[in-house]
C-alpha cells in the first residue's frame, strides 16, 4: 500500500424526500445557477419541478441547458460556459445521470477559463477555478455525483477523453433511490456493469491494498445481489438504494487511496462510444470479459483465483486456472443476465475501425495490470498483438507464411508426414492463426468450425527454438477472443498440453472418444 491523502469533502443528503434540502444547500453557494440536464423525463416524473420549488423557496435565480448527449459533447460544454459568463452563474446543479454531470462538471471548470474547453479536458492541470457543482441524481452508474472525473466527446476528432481534477468533485449530491424507480432496464443494467467495472479498474491493479480489496469485493456482491433485482422489479426500494450507494463508493477514491489504479478496459470503451455512440456500461461490459481473459497469465492467476472464491463463491480448488476461468464466465453470464450485448457485432460494430481506436486507446494507457508496450498494440480480427513477449498473431489463411507453417508441420508427431497439397487445402477450409516473430511465422494453428455451434482447434505447434517463451498461450487467447468464435463450444483433443489449454477455459472431461480411421 502507498502513501495517500484521504479526503471526500463531497455533503450527501441520501434517501426518500432529501431533496427539500437543495434550496438551503444551493443558497449556501449561489443566488443564481445554472440548471443542466439531458431530456424531458424530469419534467415527466416531477424532479424538475421538486428542483424548481426549492430554488423559488429560496429566492434563487436560474438559467438552464437542456439536450445534454448520452456522450456529452463538447459543444454542449461549450453552450454552457457561455451561458455562466454571459449570466454570470454563481453555480451549477445537473439533474441525471453520468453524462449530465460530467458535462456539468468541465462547464463549471470552463466558466473561469478564457480558451477553448477541450483545454481542460487534455490538460487537467489547467483547471484552476471551478464554480460549486451541486448534484441531483437520478441514474446510479458513473459515481459522478462524488467523483473528481469527467468525460467528453469531442465529435469533431472523434476523441473522448476523461479529465479530472479534486475542484470537480461535487460540493454537495443529492440521492434519493426514488428518482431512479422510471430508470429502463437496459440502463439499469448498464449502469451495473459502469459499476463494476469501475471497480474492476481498482482491484485489478498492480499495487497491493488488501483492505481495499476486501472492500471492493463486497461492492461487486452488492451489485451482483441487486442489478438483476432492480431489472425485475424496478420499484425495488432495497435493490435501487444499494445500487445507488455502490456507484458512488466504486468510483470516489476510497477502494483506490494507497492502491494506484491505471485504468485499462474504460480507455478501449471510450473509442468504441466515441466512433459508435454506444452506451458506455454497455461497452464495458463486452469487453470487460474479454480483457480477463487476455490478462489471464501465470502473473495474474492468483488475483482472479481470489475473485473468484471471495465475490462468486466458488470452492476453492488446486487448480488455479480453473477458479479463474469459472469466475471470468460468471462474469460474462451475468453482464448477460443484466440485459447487455457480449458481441461487438451486437451493437453494430466491424473491425473496420478496431486498428485506430486501439492505437488511440492504448496510447493512453499507463502501467496497467497487463503493461502493453506504448501505442503499438492492434486488436482486431486479423491482427492481435502482444507487446509483452514481442509477438503478434495474424488471422486468415491470406496472412500466414505457407513455408512456414510446414517447417513447422514437419516438427509435429502427428503430421509430419502430410503433403503439402493436403495442407494448402485444409488451411483455405480452416480459420487459421499465426504467431509471429517479427516477419518470421515461429507459430500455426487452425480452427475447423460451423461458425455457429462449435469449433475444433488442430495442429498446434509452435517452432522448437521458440517455445516456453509463451507464444502458444498468445495464439489460442487470440483464438479464444475471435469475434467469429465468440459463444461457440470449443473442443481439442491432446496428449500433453492440458496446462496450456486449461490457461484459456478448456477442461478435461472423461469422454469415450471414437476414431473412424482412414
Amino acid at each position: 500500500m502507498e502513501n495517500f491523502v484521504y479526503s471526500i469533502p463531497t455533503k450527501v443528503y441520501f434517501g426518500k424526500g432529501q431533496i427539500k434540502n437543495l434550496g438551503r444547500e444551493t443558497a449556501g453557494y449561489a443566488k443564481k445557477v445554472l440548471l443542466v440536464y439531458g431530456g424531458g423525463s424530469i419534467k415527466r416524473n416531477g424532479i424538475y419541478d421538486a428542483v424548481v420549488d426549492q430554488l423559488k423557496a429560496h429566492d434563487i435565480a436560474w438559467e438552464e441547458l437542456s439536450g445534454v448527449e448520452p456522450n456529452p459533447r463538447l459543444t454542449t460544454v461549450q453552450k454552457g460556459a457561455d451561458i455562466c459568463k454571459e449570466k454570470k452563474i454563481q453555480a451549477v446543479l445537473p439533474i441525471g445521470g453520468g453524462s449530465t454531470l460530467d458535462c456539468a462538471k468541465v462547464i463549471a471548470a470552463a466558466a473561469g477559463y478564457d480558451g477553448d474547453a477541450w483545454d481542460l479536458v487534455i490538460d487537467p492541470g489547467k483547471i484552476t477555478c471551478v464554480l460549486p457543482i451541486i448534484a441531483v441524481l437520478t441514474l446510479a452508474a458513473t459515481g459522478s455525483e462524488m467523483d473528481t472525473f469527467a468525460v467528453i466527446t469531442n465529435e469533431a476528432t472523434q476523441d473522448k477523453i476523461g479529465t479530472g481534477s479534486p475542484l470537480m468533485r461535487p460540493v454537495v449530491s443529492f440521492m434519493d433511490p426514488e428518482y431512479t424507480f422510471s430508470v429502463s432496464a437496459y440502463q439499469t443494467g448498464a449502469g451495473t456493469a459502469d459499476m463494476m467495472s469501475h471497480i474492476f479498474e481498482a482491484y485489478f491493479s498492480n499495487t497491493q491494498g488488501y483492505m481495499q480489496d476486501r472492500v471492493a469485493e463486497a461492492l461487486l456482491k452488492t451489485c451482483i445481489r441487486y442489478g438483476v433485482k432492480a431489472i425485475e422489479d424496478p420499484d425495488d426500494y432495497e435493490a435501487r438504494a444499494n445500487l445507488m450507494w455502490v456507484s458512488s463508493w466504486a468510483i470516489n477514491d476510497f477502494i483506490s487511496l494507497g492502491k494506484p489504479v491505471a485504468w485499462t478496459v474504460h480507455p478501449m470503451e471510450h473509442e468504441l462510444s466515441a466512433y459508435y455512440d454506444i452506451t458506455h456500461g454497455a461497452g464495458l461490459a463486452i469487453l470487460t470479459p474479454h480483457w480477463m481473459r487476455y490478462v489471464l497469465s501465470d502473473a495474474t492467476v492468483d488475483k482472479f483465483y481470489t475473485y473468484g472464491v471471495n465475490v462468486w463463491n466458488i470452492p476453492e480448488d488446486d487448480d488455479r486456472y480453473k477458479v479463474a476461468n469459472e469466475a471470468i464466465d460468471r462474469t460474462a453470464a451475468y453482464f448477460k443476465a443484466l440485459g447487455m450485448p457480449s458481441t461487438l457485432k451486437e451493437v453494430g460494430i466491424d473491425a473496420s475501425l478496431l486498428p485506430v481506436m486501439a492505437k488511440k486507446a492504448a496510447a493512453r494507457l499507463k502501467a496497467p495490470m497487463w503493461n502493453l508496450r506504448k501505442n503499438r498494440c492492434l486488436i482486431s480480427s486479423e491482427r492481435h498483438c502482444d507487446m509483452e513477449r514481442g509477438f503478434q498473431v495474424r488471422v486468415g489463411v491470406k496472412n500466414m507464411v505457407f513455408e512456414d507453417v510446414i517447417r513447422l508441420i514437419r516438427q509435429t508427431y502427428w503430421a509430419k508426414d502430410r503433403s503439402e497439397e493436403t495442407m494448402r487445402k485444409a488451411m483455405e477450409h480452416s480459420l487459421c492463426f499465426g504467431v509471429f516473430d517479427g516477419e518470421r511465422q515461429i507459430g500455426f494453428c487452425r480452427i475447423i468450425t460451423d461458425l455457429s455451434v462449435i469449433y475444433y482447434v488442430a495442429d498446434v505447434i509452435v517452432d522448437k527454438d521458440h517455445r516456453h517463451r509463451g507464444a502458444a498461450l498468445t495464439m489460442m487467447k487470440a483464438v479464444v477472443a475471435h469475434p467469429d468464435l465468440e459463444g461457440l463450444r470449443g473442443i481439442l483433443i491432446t496428449k500433453d498440453a492440458q496446462d496450456l489449454y486449461r490457461k484459456v477455459g478448456f477442461e478435461i472431461y472423461p469422454i469415450h472418444f471414437m476414431e473412424k480411421k482412414v
